[in-house]
Order: structure tokens, then sequence, then C-alpha cells
């Protein structure tokens, strides 16, 4: 019975009868299974903004008005991730003492190994020197919002909480309100050109 059904559906596609005849059809029990390694690899953002200024600072250290627009609206205290905080600080003290910026100088500055893998790892992305400019301005004031939307969260749930007097509410408010009405925006003075 399941021979004639066959060969009806062989006839009806138009196939010859042997490539749908029993011999050929998989073995059953047999599973087709795709393999891959799902590893959960945490996203941090922080670190991606974090590591792309930094990556425009060392990538781009010959410009001498880039680095100055970096000193001129960074902080320390901008950055939350550990490692890209510490590489700032190098930055900034070699930026304040005339050192020299570029990658091997600091290279051999750094002296644990994850500071100099996680070196490597800013170098690896590549990234288009025409924007240069652009692409730091934009890092920076990301990082700007980040940290003023941090605050004003922070302000937020504080007044939320219910454990402050009525008069520290009031001073919260005031203080959310202020925060609300000042948005970063990181203003650059002239065009900047590439070269020192």
């Amino acid at each position: 019975m399941i021979h004639e059904s066959l060969r009806k559906l062989a006839k009806l596609l138009e196939v010859p009868a042997n490539l749908i005849e029993k011999e050929n059809a998989p073995v059953k029990g047999t599973r087709i299974r795709k393999q891959g390694s799902i590893t959960k690899e945490v996203i941090d953002p922080n670190r991606i903004l974090e590591t792309d200024l930094l990556r425009w600072v060392f990538l781009f250290s010959s410009n001498k008005t880039l680095q100055d627009l970096v000193a001129k609206h960074m902080l320390e205290e901008d950055f939350t991730v550990a490692i890209c905080r510490q590489l700032f600080a190098l930055f900034m003290k070699n930026h304040k003492e005339g050192k020299p910026l570029d990658l091997l100088s600091l290279g051999m500055q750094l002296e644990d190994a994850e500071s100099q893998l996680f070196l490597s790892e800013v170098l690896q992305k590549r990234v288009n020197s025409e924007r240069a400019e652009q692409g730091l301005i934009e890092v920076m004031q990301r990082i700007k919002e980040r940290n003023w939307l941090s605050r004003r969260e922070i302000i937020k749930m504080k007044i939320h909480s219910g454990r402050c007097s009525e008069e520290e509410v009031l001073e919260l408010a005031k203080e959310f309100d202020i925060l609300k009405k000042s948005p970063p925006k990181i203003q650059v003075d002239e065009p900047v050109h590439d070269g020192s």
C-alpha cells in the first residue's frame, strides 16, 4: 500500500519513483542538529562608550587639538569602568606633563597584563580618520549624557524612596529641576583639524 502511494506521488510530482522510495528515505530516529556554542557574554554599554572614547584619544594622539578638547571636557569621574578610568588618568597625567601620548610610550607605562590586553582590544577596531573630530565629540557627548541621566535617576529614586523629610524632598526636587534644565553640551570653539 505504501509503495503504491509513493509511486502515485512520484507520478504527480513528475519525478522518478526511485527518488521517493522508502530505501532513500532518512533512517527513522536520525536527527540533524545544528551545533553552536552559546556563551553568556555580557555586553557592557558603559565599557563600549568609554572604550570608543579612548580609541579616538589614543589613535589620534598626534592631534594636539583633539587631545586638548578631551582634556577640557572630560574628567576622571566621567568614567565608570575601572580600566577605562585608569587609562584616562594615565592620558591626563601625560597630557599635563607634556609627555608623548603615542601607543608605544603608553604601552610601556602599563604595568599589568589586564591593561595591556585592554589596550590591544581598544586598537582592534578600525576607525575612519576623517571622522576623528565628529566621532570624538559624539562619544564625549554620549558619556556626558549618560552621567547626566544617571544623576537625575539617583535624585528621582531618592525622592520616591519615602525616606526623606519634606525639606529634603523639596531640595532634591529643586536640584532635579536645575539638572533637568541644564543638559550637557560639548562646545567646540573652532573646528578641529588633523595634525599638531
